[in-house]
């Protein structure tokens, strides 16, 4: 059966996460290269005080996502697509050998200091979810006509978007949602603007360290965040990872083209079950699991189940 890892993205990470891992001289290998490469201990940037810093959830679901797969991979469960949503598209291209897991780690520390660096203050992003996409991008457009902008920074379901604007400007958007009834219209733990105009220069400003890198030929196709389709070629793959921050999540898209392509198994890799839940929406003749909610057993079963 063609398996799609999906690596998740920031929002779901959770304290501890990293010591959830399965005990496995393969992730342990993976475990002691980020302790090498970054010079911190691990459990550092795990805890719930250091969460609240971007750069430790980025560098945190990155080392997780890569070390999962990796075991995963070590007990004969290899994918056939990969797909990760915003940070986890870095931990997909390493599993997809587009990237070491060393250039991964780098380019990844170099765009959380980055965004951080160019974010714009009193700045956030919320999440509108339980109506159609043109209700939903209607009371953006409202709000944008009434106040500053207020940008779609990723498109994740037919009913659920995310959005990142000041926090004035949301907070005015997320009442006036609420007045519409949407099931769920809230803030979201980040103060950087993702995937919107205002980290062009953040993109800019990763293209020297990028630029450095070899990549080598990918061993899966990739999805991209930008165009929603699959890339196969790694110079392509790269590109996208760094203007990937300035640029909406077209999610939707990510996850009709890897159905098209024939993948009837979606495993995402750990923290949570975020794009598990919106894959078991979207398409339930499918299978879709979460490495968090199950055992290796399972998973080889579903793996070879035609």
């Amino acid at each position: 059966m063609p398996v799609t890892f999906l690596f998740p993205g920031h929002g779901s990470e959770h304290p501890g996460m990293l010591s959830c891992l399965p005990s496995s001289p393969v992730v342990q290998e993976v475990l002691n290269s980020a302790e090498s490469l970054l010079r911190v201990q691990l459990s550092s940037l795990d805890t719930e005080r250091a969460l609240v810093r971007t750069e430790n959830v980025q560098l945190a679901l990155f080392i997780v996502g890569v070390a999962a797969a990796r075991w995963l991979v070590s007990n004969n469960i290899r994918p056939h697509f990969a797909g990760g949503h915003s940070i986890g598209a870095y931990a997909a291209a390493v599993t997809a050998n587009v990237l070491t897991f060393e250039q991964g780690l780098q380019l990844v520390k170099k765009r959380a200091q980055v965004m951080v660096q160019f974010a714009p203050r009193d700045c956030g992003m919320a999440v509108l979810a339980g109506a159609p996409l043109s209700v939903l991008e209607d009371l953006v457009g409202k709000q944008n006509r009434a106040a500053g902008p207020i940008f779609v920074a990723n498109v994740n379901s037919p009913e659920q978007i995310v959005v990142a604007g000041r926090l004035a400007e949301l907070n005015q958007l997320l009442e006036n949602a609420q007045h519409s009834g949407l099931r769920r219209a809230q803030l979201l733990k980040i103060c950087v603007p993702s995937h919107t105009p205002w980290m062009q220069a953040a993109a800019e400003a990763m293209l020297p360290t990028a630029n450095s890198m070899t990549v080598s030929p990918c061993s899966v196709p990739c999805c991209s965040n930008i165009s929603g389709r699959l890339l196969y070629r790694s110079v392509e793959i790269l590109e996208d990872l760094v203007w990937g921050i300035a640029c909406p999540v077209n999610w939707i898209d990510c996850m009709s083209v890897l159905r098209e392509a024939g993948s009837h198994f979606f495993l995402e890799l750990p923290p949570g079950n975020v794009l598990t839940r919106i894959a078991r929406s979207r398409f339930p003749e499918c299978r879709s699991m979460a490495f968090d909610e199950t055992n290796i057993g399972s998973l080889r079963i579903a793996s070879l189940d035609e």
